[in-house]
């Protein structure tokens, strides 16, 4: 992590993982995953109608857990987009 104005590094706030993943090496970057969910304190699911038929959102939720998070821990949004939306 660089500097960024100056100022020393911080632990993140938000880590957002299609942003934070490298999606070019996508392999590599999931096996650092269970590192990032377990540094973090919440987990907060931005869910559509298609969010449960997904396996990636649904093994981000097992790897919290299984990392020490606990269930009420996990913050469930639902979003616009047509929570009766066929699986991809």
């Amino acid at each position: 992590t660089g500097f960024c104005g100056g100022a020393p590094p911080r632990a993140p706030v938000v880590w957002l993982d299609k942003l934070c993943l490298d999606q070019v090496n996508v392999e590599e970057s999931i096996s650092y995953l269970p590192v990032f969910l377990a540094g973090c304190q919440s987990l907060v699911c931005l869910a559509d109608g298609s969010w449960l038929h997904r396996l990636w959102c649904t093994m981000e939720v097992v790897i919290f857990l299984a990392m020490g998070g606990r269930a009420e821990q996990i913050h469930l949004l639902a979003v616009d987009g047509g929570w009766d939306a066929p699986p991809p």
